[in-house]
């Protein structure tokens, strides 16, 4: 309105008078230093900047504590023109109230989560979710299997069972509903990620797409009916047209339904080092002294060693509890071993660098600068602007909590993500259409020798998950020949499980090797010689042997991955005796046979490997990628590497890395024609 020359009033905008107060609290410099160090200028710049209003905010903040009467009369003659101005700040004060809140809290403050921002899908036709998902699943079956069977029927039978008990119809229909979209849109989709390709119902409805009981995957390792939480589908788009289907998802729940996430980028231990030197005119070789002495992981306070005596502390207090004295003792020594000398001798002997430092201690962690979240997306079943705070990000909108602090208000945050892989493999069966006519489209059968055979080679340039040196090498000592072959590699070759590929090869190559504790261990580590590699496998062990159901033993392989030292004594004894004496349901190794020492030993061993095992579900899914890049490597090399590289055209540092093994294979990369490119 002053810009237009106009009255607020003429224009019909509602007036109210407010007060400009700022840096009113301590610490006054650490504030002037974090805005140094995001902008980029000097402290003595931040302070001319501040300092008029920093001393009229003072100074009005003073004349509000000694004349507060008299002060709250000002507003009112300095404004005799617009008496309603001084009016609304109370229609504004009125409108808030300790209940008037977007989301409940908690007494500690948190919010209560509030299952009513979940969408709920709607069915064209009007037909309950429920209803609507047994139906897809029912009609999907045949198509997936031809043949139902009683145990297809039943396993899909009892997951609908648990959905729809749980209350998550709607999220798996939402799921399906954007996949499909997706899928008749020609949007590449993966063939899965994650845990939700242990379900049956998934793979019916086409949210997934490998079969889970052809590899043995299990639901509970996703949806476990005895812990209730969120289900969490995490699915992969083609790169080049991901932001296609983000945008049917705002159109389906509506725009204002519909926000990326915000990402907080902070203030790291050498970056805020610099940033405060800078900001504190500090010369850049000084402060270049002091980085080069952090490794980048540690934080300030690792190197200083400040954190070591609160972690002597608690190794003290722990000495009676076994599980957070190792917990403890583990901490201590990792807090040992990040202490710097040379970085403290120049804290203790630098008056300068010292306080750049101090004040780094300070400023470290804090944020720096917002993003928007490479994935995740939150859906609403209401106005998201009257739940949380949003801003803008570019084009984009962004909500103003982060990822955690939105799913615990209760929003639905789906994650889409964008694979690199998938586009490639869009782009090869583009050419290879183009230049031969053939529509290539890959079944459930995933048993080509030639494909095999390229990746037992090592010429995995360019195939999925098989290009790193390492693996190369391990593939040629592997040598797989079918899927389940590949799902185990891709398991293995990690930090931790890699300590068994010795014993997997042996066992592999000669199966006389392969010792199993009892006879009853076979059919679940037959298809793996004898090892345990998979968190599914874990879990069968506890079911087959000592009669857990599978969701009880998702509770007991989570807390060996966490170590949880007494939970996991008081399931040693339940997996060797059982508990049906004390009440409950557990039948225990010894009913099925197994000696004590025989199921004890079997507990240790599962115990060691548990926190290394890796989820099938993921391994299953992802190999299938694998398998597919192998294949379109082995039986069209120039489309796959045309698509690879065309994928790839701005990455100058991949590109050269293509066009290197392109000439070591004697295929002929040509440069740009304006007449032929």
């Amino acid at each position: 309105a002053t810009a237009l020359g106009v009255s607020p009033i003429i224009l019909g905008l509602i007036v109210v008078v407010t007060l400009a107060l700022g840096l009113v609290t301590p610490p006054y410099g650490l504030c002037l230093l974090l805005a140094g160090s995001i902008s980029g200028i000097s402290i003595e710049e931040s302070f001319k900047g501040v300092l008029p209003y920093f001393l009229s905010s003072i100074a009005v903040l003073a004349l509000m504590i000694v004349f507060s009467d008299v002060f709250l009369a000002i507003p009112a003659a300095l404004f005799p023109n617009l008496p309603e101005a001084i009016s609304n700040t109370r229609v504004i004060a009125n409108k808030i109230s300790d209940t008037d809140t977007p989301f409940h809290l908690k007494d500690d403050g948190s919010p209560v989560y509030d299952k009513s921002l979940i969408p709920l899908y709607t069915a064209d036709d009007g037909t309950p979710s429920p209803e609507f998902l047994r139906r897809l699943t029912e009609e999907g079956l045949p198509k997936r299997y031809g043949v139902v069977t009683e145990e297809i029927k039943a396993r899909a039978e009892y997951e609908l069972g648990v959905i729809i008990k749980m209350g998550f119809a709607d999220y798996f229909l939402i799921v399906w509903d954007y996949i499909n979209w997706s899928r008749m849109n020609d949007i590449p989709v993966g063939p899965g990620r994650g845990s939700g390709v242990g379900s049956i119902v998934a793979y019916a409805i086409g949210i997934t797409n490998v079969d889970p009981l052809r590899y043995d995957l299990l639901f509970e390792r996703f949806l476990n009916p005895d812990r209730v939480s969120m289900p969490d589908f995490d699915v992969d788009f083609c790169t080049d047209r991901r932001a296609e289907t983000i945008e049917y998802v705002r159109r389906r729940y509506h725009p204002e339904n519909v926000a990326q996430i915000v990402t907080f980028g902070t203030l790291a231990s050498r970056a805020v080092i610099k940033d405060v030197g800078r900001v504190m005119r500090v010369p850049y070789a000084e402060t270049d002294r002091v980085t080069k002495l952090m490794d980048g992981k540690s934080s300030i306070r690792e190197l200083l060693g400040l954190n070591l005596e609160k972690c002597r502390k608690a190794v003290a207090e722990t000495e009676h509890d076994p599980d957070k004295h190792d917990e403890a003792l583990k901490k201590l020594s990792d807090q040992e071993g990040k202490r710097n000398a040379e970085f403290i001798e120049i804290y203790e002997s630098d008056e300068t660098l010292k306080r750049v430092i101090d004040m780094g201690l300070r400023l470290e962690g804090m944020p720096r600068q917002t993003g928007m979240h490479a994935a995740g997306v939150v859906i609403c079943s209401k106005r998201i602007s009257d739940n949380v705070p949003l801003s803008r990000n570019g084009e984009d909108i962004t909500t103003q909590f982060d990822m955690k602090e939105v799913e615990s208000i209760g929003m639905l945050k789906m994650d889409f993500l964008a694979l690199t892989t998938l586009t490639d493999i869009k782009k090869t069966l583009d050419y290879i259409y183009e230049d031969t006519g053939n529509k290539i489209e890959f079944g459930q059968e995933c048993d080509d020798p030639k494909a095999y055979e390229l990746i037992s080679d090592g010429d995995t340039d360019a195939v999925f998950q098989l290009e790193q040196g390492g693996m190369k090498r391990f593939m040629k000592q592997l040598q797989p020949n079918c899927l389940e072959d590949l799902i185990a590699g891709i398991s293995l070759y990690r930090p931790g499980p890699m300590d068994f590929i010795p014993n997997y090869l042996k066992n592999r190559s000669d199966p006389a090797h392969i010792r199993y504790l009892t006879p009853l261990l076979k059919p679940i580590l037959e298809k793996t010689y004898g090892v345990i590699i998979y968190q599914e496998q874990v879990m069968q062990i506890f079911q087959n042997l000592a009669g857990y159901s599978l969701g009880q033993a998702d509770l007991v392989r989570r807390a060996m991955a966490k170590k949880h030292r007494s939970e996991l004594m008081a399931q040693k004894d339940k997996f060797i005796y059982g508990d049906i004496d004390k009440g409950g349901n557990i039948s225990g190794c010894q009913a099925h046979g197994i000696p004590p020492e025989v199921s004890s030993e079997l507990f240790a061993q599962m115990e060691s490997f548990a926190s290394y095992a890796f989820n099938k579900s993921h391994a299953a899914a992802y190999a299938v990628v694998t398998y597919q890049t192998a294949y379109l490597k082995k039986y069209y090399p120039k489309e796959f590497l045309a698509g690879v590289l065309n994928n790839r055209i701005t990455k100058i540092e991949e590109i050269s890395k293509y066009i290197v093994y392109m000439k070591e294979k004697n295929i002929k990369a040509y440069p740009p024609d304006v007449n032929r490119s």
